[in-house]
């Protein structure tokens, strides 16, 4: 925390302040393909669909066979930084 509040204060007299903003949310336990990210999503960890075929990617989703153990997230967590640079007074 201390290195990423130097890397952000310009020196001088202005003081850095900051917040942070936390969520955990329960999502959907599934599992989906974003052709955006050329990724699955749903998973505790994304996986990775470049260079798969169509039935590979198909067994992932449907945890057939080697993907049985993918295990499925329960909840999103998100944290939000927030830096000011903020004059004396």
């Amino acid at each position: 925390m201390k290195n990423a509040i130097k890397t952000r204060c310009t020196g001088g007299s202005l003081g850095a302040t900051f917040s942070l903003a936390i969520d955990a949310t329960k999502v959907l336990s599934a599992m989906e393909v974003s052709t955006q990210y050329k990724s699955i999503l749903g998973a505790v960890n994304d996986i990775s669909v470049t260079g798969l075929s169509l039935d590979k990617t198909q067994d992932i989703l449907q945890q057939k066979s080697d993907f049985s153990n993918v295990e499925i997230a329960t909840e999103v967590k998100v944290c939000i930084m927030l830096f000011h640079m903020v004059p004396p007074g």
